[in-house]
């Protein structure tokens, strides 16, 4: 099988986001409402005080989770009261929550616990106005060793977060602290649509909105969409809506261009550009990575670019389409829709 050559082009694509290590504070009340790097904590309940009147605490806890994954020494934030110097009180906690101001879609941060209630649970929720749009949580084992956990919401918009305990004792609090908690404007954002709305596609084969163009299965297009989170990376790219056995590339590349024909479709792909993997489709779907296959970072680290946090890549998947009098002009080759991801 023989694809286009891919041409590398150079260009920049800026991401936002914002993260709150509280390293820069000295110990002790921050206040009932606090803001760092944009990032508001507000609305803390402990269910000791009226809710958002009891006050967020900078804790040191270098001698206590020093060596704890995803801390960031020497600080962390906690709840009620704090225990000075180096050695970490575990704040009394049942809610609080968290919001830029802005809609963002994904979040993260790193939970320490110790004595909390055993069958209890800590969840972080996203919301939009209202409603929950997303979660992530863990039910508590018990027991006095610090545990961490990394929590985390993606690909959905929201406007603000909240931490919350909940669970059968104790009116569901937990003891815990927190760091690194981050808040992006946006993880997965869809681009390079072939349904017209962009640039006409090669043989004025426009596919379904938000696919790429369409292809000689009529499917209406291949879609490309993406799921799970950049911290710690679960992120799957999902191909869909292709020819039925088609071999497939997922492209990555390190800025967007204007839309150029790409075989049947529109590529919208540049930079400095790396083939993740080549796959066959199945029914006319692909996913990468899946089961024991390298994880996206893994495998970009592999080829020579590093994924560190802040980073931003664009994706697309091209795939077989050997039909030559489907689009003469193109060749025998399609293109997905394209998936900015900001790790």
């Amino acid at each position: 099988m023989k694809f286009a050559p891919i041409a590398l082009l150079v260009c920049s694509v800026p991401a936002f986001a914002g993260t709150a290590n509280f390293d820069a504070n000295a110990e002790g009340i921050l206040g009932v409402v606090y803001t760092e790097s944009g990032i508001t904590f507000s609305n803390l309940d402990n269910t000791l005080q009226p809710i958002g009147t009891a006050s967020f605490i900078c804790e040191q806890a270098d001698g206590t989770l020093a060596g704890q994954p995803g801390f960031s020494s020497p600080n962390c934030v906690g709840a009620t009261g704090w225990s000075p110097g180096p050695g970490a009180s575990f704040g009394r906690t049942k809610s609080y929550e968290m919001s830029t101001g802005a809609s963002a879609s994904h979040a993260s941060l790193e939970l320490y616990l110790f004595g909390s209630y055993a069958g209890n649970t800590v969840t972080l929720e996203a919301y939009q106005g209202a409603s929950v749009v997303a979660s992530n949580g863990i039910t508590i084992p018990g027991g006095f060793s610090i545990q961490h956990y990394t929590l985390s919401v993606s690909g959905v918009s929201f406007d603000h977060l909240r931490l919350v305990g909940g669970g059968p004792s104790d009116s569901g609090v937990f003891f815990g602290l927190v760091d690194g908690v981050t808040i992006d404007s946006s993880s997965f954002d869809s681009g390079c649509e072939g349904d017209g709305s962009l640039a006409a596609c090669p043989c004025a084969n426009s596919g379904l909105p938000g696919r790429g163009c369409n292809n000689s299965a009529a499917t209406g297009g291949a879609e490309l969409d993406a799921s799970g989170s950049v911290s710690p990376d679960t992120v799957v790219l999902h191909a869909s809506g292709e020819l039925p056995n088609a071999s497939s590339v997922f492209l990555q590349g390190t800025a967007t261009i204007s839309p150029v024909p790409f075989g049947d479709g529109l590529r919208c792909v540049g930079g400095v550009l790396k083939r993740l993997v080549v796959k066959p489709a199945s029914g006319g779907s692909v996913s990468y990575p899946v089961g024991a296959e390298l994880s996206i970072t893994q495998r970009s680290a592999q080829l020579g670019d590093p994924l560190t946090a802040g980073s931003l890549r664009h994706y697309q998947t091209y795939y077989r389409d050997p039909s030559s009098s489907f689009c003469p002009s193109g060749g025998t080759y399609n293109v997905t829709n394209s998936v900015s991801v900001h790790w």
